[in-house]
This record gives C-alpha cells, structure tokens and sequence, in this order.
C-alpha cells in the first residue's frame, strides 16, 4: 500500500502543488499506517514554511496499491 499526499499552495506567482508518496508495503497494520501518515503531513507541513507569502489552499491524502 502507498501512502500519497499532496498540499497545494496559494503563492504570488500561483498555484504550487507538492506531493509526496511512502511505500508502505503488503497489508501494513494500522499503527504504521498512522505512524506514516504522521511523518507525510509533517514533511508536507514543513515545505509551507519554505514558502514565505503562501497560504494553504488544499489537502489530499490517498491510497494506491502497492507495486
């Protein structure tokens, strides 16, 4: 299973998306899947604060098979 989020910034110059994908392998338990969730959004919420004079616009975290 794949972890994939994306956060879409408002910037001067226009819309930015960033995303991001975790691998998390087979039929991971709940715990894991959690535990990645939480570093995936922290990453994505770190790259706002590298974009100065942004505000945040969206959020989507989804699923896809792994493989």
């Amino acid at each position: 299973m794949k972890l994939v989020a994306s956060i879409t910034l408002a910037t001067p110059k226009g819309d930015k998306q960033i995303a991001n994908t975790l691998d998390l392998g087979e039929a991971p338990d709940a715990q894991l899947v959690q535990h990645s969730l939480h570093q995936l959004l922290g990453q994505l919420a770190n790259m706002i604060g590298l974009h100065q004079g942004s505000s945040f616009r969206a959020l989507s975290v989804t699923t896809a098979a792994a493989g």
